[in-house]
């Protein structure tokens, strides 16, 4: 018998959207944290030439120095609070997103796994009747989530 084909689906919403947007905030406060924090590896390749400086220009990349590590720092404040509000926003789209998968009959009991940091993809898993287990590809397109369906060779294996 040929595997079974493999289902896509689309889930959109207020809720859906709230979770997008949630998820770009995020993103890009992750993305001005580890830039603060990049530019001080060229600061610091630049210090011990600081003799070679003009005292101003000396001065100012002491400045940049301290002005990039305590913006890093200070980045992780909003950093917290839109992780927090992606979190809840992800809360309030899980319904949609039960509902969605119980009208395509794949199961129940929806764990949601997504990456601490957002370093890998997001993956949803719904488990079956007679020990059908289902994983889904998390992905975003303008608002919306796209849940593909990942082939049963491919699903991870958790160690718990």
């Amino acid at each position: 018998m040929p595997d079974a084909a493999l289902r896509s689906l689309k889930v959109a919403g207020p809720a859906v959207a709230r979770l997008f947007r949630a998820r770009l905030c995020l993103c890009a406060v992750q993305v001005l944290m580890l830039t603060s924090w990049g530019l001080l590896l060229p600061l610091l390749l630049v210090l011990p030439f600081g003799g070679m400086l003009p005292p101003s220009a000396g001065d100012a990349v002491v400045y940049l120095m301290a002005g990039c590590l305590l913006g890093g720092f200070l980045l992780c404040i909003p950093e917290a609070y839109f992780r927090r509000r992606r979190e809840s926003a992800q809360q309030d789209a899980f319904g949609d997103v039960q509902s969605a998968l119980g009208r395509l009959r794949a199961g129940w009991n929806l764990e949601w796994e997504s990456p601490y940091a957002g370093a890998g993809p997001e993956r949803l898993i719904s488990f079956g009747s007679w020990n059908d287990r289902f994983e889904w590809r998390v992905s975003y397109r303008r608002g919306a989530l796209l849940l593909t369906e990942i082939p049963a060779g491919e699903h991870e294996v958790d160690e718990e």
